[in-house]
């Protein structure tokens, strides 16, 4: 479609902006191959006319390095991230929410490349600016405070991992916009996976059997998030000893 419309070549901010929203749409439906491609044109002719330190380039960019990593392209994803986020902090300031983003971007990517304790010192400091900047009950806010979640579970730290995800799960609930289905699944995912590392089994259990079904009723049976709350489950009943099927 972009080759149709040119619409890597339209300079107009509000086109950008739309053009980075189906950049976005593509990775929340799990499309992350098509996601990456059309990240990398916008990048390419965004960053010929207007320059790497366009705002709309370093976006396309932090686009690119969320879909490298899901793709699991995890090296690639930690470089691109990491210089992307000291880009933005230079050019835009350490407070700009597009810098926050990428810090929670980054963040991610010190996970997947097993940086455990340093994604949850990178994680509560970003807290701490996201809910200083946006709120504590903003979306951009609970997605930071999902991330710290999953740190406290990669440290082993499970007890905190399950209370703040209920708590991101119950500030979810009350926010009327601006929350994702896939962001929800997440939360659901990893409530799952906490209650079964502290032990209780039956609950882990019944919140991977609610998962799943959020999952094939908002995302799909074929989306990864679907998967993963699949896998989850599989596992916890495993532990059960029951419905071995």
């Amino acid at each position: 479609a972009s080759t149709v419309t040119d619409l890597e070549r339209c300079t107009s901010d509000e086109v950008r902006a739309f053009a980075l929203r189906v950049v976005r749409y593509l990775y929340l439906s799990g499309d992350y191959a098509s996601s990456l491609a059309f990240a990398e044109q916008f990048i390419d002719r965004w960053t010929i006319d207007s320059g790497a330190e366009s705002p709309y380039a370093i976006d396309a960019q932090r686009h690119r390095g969320n879909a490298l990593r899901q793709l699991g392209r995890h090296a690639e994803a930690y470089g691109v991230t990491e210089g992307t986020l000291a880009e933005s902090t230079r050019v835009l300031g350490d407070r700009n929410p597009l810098t926050l983003a990428l810090r929670n971007a980054f963040g991610a990517d010190l996970r997947a490349s097993g940086e455990f304790s340093r994604a949850l010192e990178l994680d509560q400091e970003t807290r701490v600016l996201h809910e200083t900047v946006f709120g504590p009950g903003d979306p951009q806010t609970l997605r930071v405070l999902n991330n710290l979640a999953i740190d406290y579970g990669l440290n082993s730290d499970y007890p905190a991992a399950r209370d703040l995800h209920q708590d991101v799960y119950m500030l979810q609930t009350a926010v009327s916009d601006g929350v994702s289905a896939p962001e929800v699944q997440g939360v659901l995912n990893g409530l799952s996976w906490d209650l079964r590392m502290c032990g209780s089994l039956m609950e882990a259990r019944d919140m991977g059997a609610d998962a799943l079904d959020h999952g094939r009723e908002r995302l799909g049976s074929d989306h990864a998030a679907t998967m993963f709350a699949a896998k989850t489950l599989s596992i916890a009943l495993r532990r059960l000893g029951t419905d071995l099927e």
